[in-house]
């Protein structure tokens, strides 16, 4: 059963659905003819991918088949669905209805399987951040944004129910999507973008790494920094310097490879003004 929604709660349901199928044609063609017929994609296992096609399989709006080589066999969504993916795993291929069809679909009322808001939240949060051409994408950072004008609509029903607010044509999240960020694996425990908290991790390591060689040492890397390309750069510190400490992490474990972003990150650092 549908948990029990207001209006306005249906209403984002319905827009964060067509949004999502909005967003298909942007990651998948499915008119590519290594698929076994028109209007199906393989989603490649990409998690986020799966959720939303999972949550729109659910609310009926698309529809699922097993395959490969041989001709795909349908799979209808039903109470009995978890126990056939226990035994064959999760359907590799699917269709999702047009953003029209969704709309006149969902006129009449959310299916008995339709998923919880929580869960249409999540799938969504993770597909418009994560995936799709970058221009199109939201942002999941706590800072203000400007969101493309596909999004919209999505945007104006997410800030009634106080999910977003907007100011012009800048929108930032509010702490009411942090389970929604959270179950997509966005933000930490604490709120924080996962973006926010590698860089401040990153930000500590640089700072360690240039801590830990001597004064003069640091002279001649910003020197060389702020007159060689990062390429250049990089291959200056391999040949001069042998990497000085950072083949290691700030406690002294060894690094598992050649820490490419902390070289980036003290880069950047060592040609600040």
């Amino acid at each position: 059963m549908p948990e029990d929604l207001s209006a306005p709660e249906k209403k984002l349901m319905v827009e964060l659905a067509v949004g999502l199928a909005r967003r298909m044609p942007t990651i998948k063609d499915a008119s590519d003819s290594r698929y076994p017929e028109p209007g199906y994609f393989w989603h490649y296992a990409a998690s986020h991918l799966e959720t939303a096609c999972s949550v729109l399989w659910s609310l009926g709006v698309a529809e699922a088949a097993y395959g490969g080589d041989e001709p795909l066999q349908h799979l209808e969504y039903s109470d009995a669905v978890p126990a056939i993916i226990n035994l064959r795993g999760f359907p590799g291929y699917f269709r999702v209805l047009s953003p029209d069809d969704i709309r006149i679909a969902l006129e009449k009322g959310l299916p008995e399987t339709s998923p919880s808001l929580d869960e249409m939240l999540s799938a969504y949060i993770g597909m418009v951040c994560e995936y799709g051409p970058e221009d199109r994408r939201l942002s999941p950072e706590r800072e203000p944004f400007y969101p493309p004008a596909q999004c919209w609509l999505e945007i104006e029903t997410l800030e009634r129910l106080g999910y977003i607010e907007t100011q012009g044509r800048e929108a930032c999240w509010t702490d009411k999507i942090t389970p929604a960020m959270r179950a997509a694996w966005l933000w930490d425990e604490t709120g924080r973008s996962r973006q926010a908290v590698e860089e401040e991790r990153l930000a500590k390591e640089t700072a360690a790494a240039l801590a830990a060689v001597p004064a003069f040492t640091r002279w001649r890397l910003r020197r060389a920094a702020r007159r060689k390309s990062e390429l250049d750069f990089a291959t200056f510190l391999r040949d001069r310097f042998n990497g000085l400490c950072w083949t290691k992490n700030p406690d002294g474990r060894l690094r598992p490879d050649s820490s490419v972003t902390l070289l980036k990150a003290v880069y950047r650092e060592l040609r600040k003004p």
